[in-house]
């Protein structure tokens, strides 16, 4: 007589920190394809256009990925997850933190910070109209956008015993 081996069922929240970063990386992708559609009025604006586009696309690609592994239960999308995760994390606030010490003037070496903060934060400012940019409404958005990546975070961390006993 045959036994059928069962694998154990996946941790729910690992399973939620999973789909929750497959959401995010569509997100991103969904944004950099419309941006990528989209017709420039001119040539300064479609460099710009174009910048977006090839940072957006391995962001939403970096989230997307190593989620698909945490769901084919595989360590290293567990190692790779926690690792883009807080570094997305320490990029937002490191470039939050230095607009604020700066006064949105930083010098020229911290440019490269600010950018790799606005990358991640830039499908999430999408939706502040023009008018609220500079308000407190925006700035609670900002956080919200911090908020989004340290959910997955969190329950990943929370949950690394279970995964580990599953995964291969």
């Amino acid at each position: 007589m045959e036994q059928i081996v069962q694998k154990p069922p996946l941790p729910i929240k690992t399973k939620i920190a999973a789909w929750w970063m497959i959401v995010i990386g569509g997100i991103i992708i969904t944004l950099s394809l419309f941006i990528a559609t989209k017709e420039p009025p001119s040539y300064s604006e479609a460099s710009a256009l174009f910048v977006m586009f090839i940072t957006l696309l391995p962001a939403g690609l970096m989230f997307f990925l190593p989620s698909l592994s945490l769901l084919k239960r595989k360590k290293w999308g567990w190692w790779l997850s926690i690792v883009i995760l807080s570094l997305t994390l320490f990029s937002i606030s490191a470039g939050l933190l230095i607009d604020f010490i700066f006064e949105y003037r930083p010098p020229a070496f911290l440019d490269l910070l600010r950018f790799i903060s606005a990358m991640f934060l830039l499908p999430w400012m999408i939706v502040i109209p023009e008018k609220l940019v500079l308000s407190p409404i925006a700035n609670l958005l900002l956080y919200f956008g911090f908020l989004i990546y340290i959910i997955p975070l969190i329950l990943l961390l929370l949950d690394r015993k279970n995964f580990w006993k599953i995964a291969t």
